[in-house]
């Protein structure tokens, strides 16, 4: 694990501060996040599997975690396969529109530590909006494709989906460690 990342640290000091000063339930922590918030949420599982029940990255960018920080190794190294303490159940969703994401590689990275054997190993080919789920994997690993029909700030799918906030707690609400 790299532990001198240190949005990784952060997460680890706040993670203890809130578990020190509240009644937490520490089998049932999630991570989610949209645009850079994605790509942590789609980074954290690997290198803190054993504190994160699943993970839901919205709208993730460029995987700057796995393939480290041009510039800033010291800070944000490299996330190895390696590196990651277990399967984490995951659902990526991406905007079809999206132009600014890349969030069928965070999926096709997720698809190889979640040990899935079925389903979609190369995720840019699906456009359609929907569902799909991988199979014979230790995790769930799902791939959201979404379309907003409504005008929000960007003009393309790089937001949180309409119904992102039901479909997330759904996703949770059936997970923990």
């Amino acid at each position: 694990q790299r532990s001198n990342n240190i949005d990784f640290i952060l997460f680890d000091d706040i993670l203890d501060e809130v578990g020190n000063d509240y009644c937490i339930n520490l089998d049932r922590v999630y991570v989610t996040g949209q645009s850079w918030g994605g790509d942590i949420s789609a980074a954290l599982p690997c290198a803190r599997g054993n504190k994160i029940a699943a993970s839901v990255p919205v709208a993730s960018n460029d995987p700057h975690f796995f393939d480290g920080w041009y510039g800033r190794e010291d800070v944000f190294p490299a996330i190895q396969a390696s590196d990651c303490q277990r399967p984490v159940p995951m659902l990526i969703m991406w905007g079809r529109s999206d132009t600014s994401m890349e969030s069928d590689e965070v999926s096709e990275w997720w698809y190889q530590i979640n040990q899935c054997t079925g389903g979609y190993p190369s995720k840019s080919g699906l456009t359609s909006v929907g569902l799909y789920s991988d199979s014979g994997c230790a995790a769930v690993n799902q791939f959201k494709v979404y379309e907003n029909n409504y005008p929000y700030v960007w003009p393309d799918d790089h937001q949180i989906p309409a119904e992102y906030e039901d479909e997330t707690m759904a996703f949770f609400e059936q997970h923990s460690l």
